[in-house]
């Protein structure tokens, strides 16, 4: 039995129920399921987003599945479940992408907009342009469209998902922006072009690299890292990925595990929020801190070794406070 993977805060998945003709999938019961249980499960559904609303919407999702078809139906249920609020429940539609209908686009978002940076050979003179628009619509218009298929908690989950999503073909032809097959991109200058699904395999790749990356974009690739910036008095953790020694060697490869970093030794070596030093300044003892929240900031002390090992110089405490934004660190002191 096939099933659909319904990704839940506190539920690894839920198997979904399927008829055995048409495409296979029996939308009526999946989405009656869905409405019973993620209520149930979920600690606190409807924190944001009305009951009513919910199951008006899931009742209108039924009617119209039929004709919609799958990929559609699953994005219409993902919209919904984004609505909610809860970046940790999703429906994962990509196993419904066609991975032929993906455009040679690969974009990197610099503070002006998006640009150019990888695509098939036939398609060079696009790298290095900044995309303004898909079709008839601006490129802002794009961009929030597709990020009603994930709920936004900061801005830093946009610049992360969206050149994800924008070389899918289905997704732009999805919100009319892309119509028989292909897309027409506008680029600086008022350029257009006419892009095409390509296999990157047969027609070969091209690749623009900047002179300079973000730490953010540099380190994409990595699944968590940090880094301290001392001009800006600033601690940077980067946490791409919910993976690393620990859950490798519980859940895969014991062999694999011992290259990941590991999640205890992260946490342990460099901040220690809420505590302070002793009076000789030699380790770190938990204390009660004064924590306050204002701005758009936790104010609060940590305890930071610059140099992310034990030394011979005593550790500091640092008044610091907390972008909740972007989880940006900075020393107030």
């Amino acid at each position: 039995m096939k099933k659909l993977l319904l990704l839940l805060l506190g539920i690894a998945s839920i198997p979904a129920a399927f008829s055995q003709g048409g495409s296979g999938i029996d939308w009526a019961a999946d989405l009656d399921y869905l409405a019973s249980e993620l209520p149930a499960k979920h600690c606190n559904l409807f924190a944001k987003y009305d009951k009513a609303q919910f199951e008006t919407a899931i009742g209108a999702i039924k009617a119209s599945a039929g004709e919609a078809g799958d990929f559609a139906t699953a994005l219409k249920t993902q919209q919904l479940i984004a609505r909610l609020g809860d970046s940790h429940t999703m429906l994962y539609f990509n196993q419904l992408m066609n991975r032929q209908q993906i455009l040679p686009l690969g974009l990197l978002w610099v503070s002006d907009g998006l640009y150019v940076i990888q695509t098939a050979e036939e398609n060079k003179e696009l790298l290095g342009h900044r995309l303004t628009a898909v079709g008839k619509a601006p490129v802002e218009t794009v961009i929030d469209s597709l990020s009603t298929l994930f709920t936004v908690d900061n801005e830093a989950m946009v610049k992360s998902m969206i050149p994800q999503l924008f070389p899918s073909l289905q997704l732009l032809e999805y919100f009319g922006f892309a119509h028989n097959g292909q897309a027409e991109l506008t680029l600086d200058g008022d350029k257009t072009y006419t892009l095409k699904p390509s296999d990157p395999q047969r027609a070969g790749r091209a690749a623009f690299q900047p002179d300079s990356l973000p730490f953010a974009i540099a380190e994409r690739n990595v699944l968590f890292t940090d880094r301290y910036f001392p001009e800006e008095k600033i601690y940077y953790i980067l946490y791409n990925s919910c993976w690393g020694r620990e859950s490798e060697a519980e859940f895969k490869s014991r062999e694999k595990a011992a290259s990941l970093p590991s999640f205890t030794e992260f946490g342990d070596k460099d901040w220690f929020y809420g505590s302070a030093l002793t009076e000789d300044g030699t380790y770190v003892t938990s204390v009660n801190s004064s924590l306050e929240i204002r701005d758009g900031y936790v104010y609060t002390t940590a305890v930071y070794d610059i140099n992310h090992e034990k030394s011979d110089d005593p550790l500091v405490t640092h008044a610091v406070r907390i972008s909740i934004k972007t989880g940006a660190q900075e020393i107030l002191d």
